[in-house]
């Protein structure tokens, strides 16, 4: 059995010789992220309880359904880039750099966790549309999903601090 390693290794180093190959890495290991926000997004979903249940089952709803577009994008965008995609789970999560979601399922928990993933999300696109690629395409779609995670991360800040900055 690979460990994560070589299975980060390999996920990322077997089309590093293709043109776009470290621009397309970059794509993979964003959309390694996407999806992780995704499972953590249905995760609290599933889990949240209280008094803000409604309101909050809504929200990560919209988290999850926003990363679920994603997905498909970011990995199309790393083909096109000349990068192959995870093939498998453990490829995928060994690929991802977000942190793993606390045991802990309180809504400050959840909330916390998923305005992590976004707010790193929106980095990660932020740094690639800040590369000087000349790809205005890339760059398009990398500046609309940032604006997109931007947003959720506000949302869910708003909704831990009851709408105060």
């Amino acid at each position: 059995v690979e460990q994560p390693d070589q299975i980060r290794r390999h996920a990322l180093g077997a089309h590093q010789c293709l043109p776009g190959a470290d621009l397309g890495a970059r794509f993979v290991r964003a959309l390694a992220d996407e999806f992780a926000a995704y499972y953590f997004s249905y995760a609290a979903h599933w889990n949240v309880t209280g008094g803000d249940f409604p309101q909050l089952h809504a929200l990560f709803k919209e988290s999850y359904e926003l990363c679920q577009e994603a997905i498909d994008d970011v990995a199309e965008q790393a083909r096109i880039l000349g990068t192959f995609a995870p093939r498998s789970l453990p490829e995928l999560l060994a690929t991802s750099s977000s942190p793993l979601p606390p045991g802990d399922s309180s809504q400050a928990a959840l909330i916390g966790q998923l305005q992590t993933c976004h707010e790193m999300l929106k980095g990660k696109f932020d740094d690639i549309a800040a590369n000087d690629n000349g790809d205005a395409g890339v760059n398009d779609l990398a500046s609309a999903l940032s604006a997109k995670h931007a947003k959720m991360a506000w949302k869910l800040r708003m909704s831990a601090t009851g709408g105060t900055n």
